[in-house]
């Protein structure tokens, strides 16, 4: 890789000033990019922060497919109503779909419910 700065793509198009701004202002980008990137990585206080994004960030990540996961059973027994809207009012006891849910589906949806942070 070369250090020359790159052309725009635009500037094949362009002569004269507008070339040349056209190239500044390219180059203008990926410094102040490189710039951004070199103070996050030896900056102390600019790494700490992205880690405590990305750390929060990969717990709800977490959690949101707990979240999931615990209401896949509930997903699954609304899908089999869907297909008779007269069960909208019904209580779910009223319908075949609720033989498909377990305990086990009410404790897992319990559990996750739990550990999502209240709103």
């Amino acid at each position: 890789m070369d250090n020359q700065p790159s052309k725009p793509k635009e500037a094949e198009k362009l002569t004269g000033d507008a070339l040349t701004i056209a190239f500044l202002k390219a180059n203008l980008e990926e410094l102040r990019m490189g710039c951004m990137i070199t103070v996050a990585m030896t900056n102390p206080n600019v790494m700490s922060y992205m880690e405590h994004w990305e750390g929060r960030t990969e717990k709800a990540e977490a959690l949101v497919e707990k979240l999931k996961e615990a209401l896949k059973p509930f997903a699954e027994a609304a899908d089999t109503t869907d297909a008779n809207d007269d069960y909208s009012s019904a209580s779910i006891w009223e319908h075949p779909s609720a033989l498909d849910l377990t305990i086990g589906d009410l404790r897992r949806a319990r559990r996750a419910y739990g550990q999502a942070p209240s709103s």
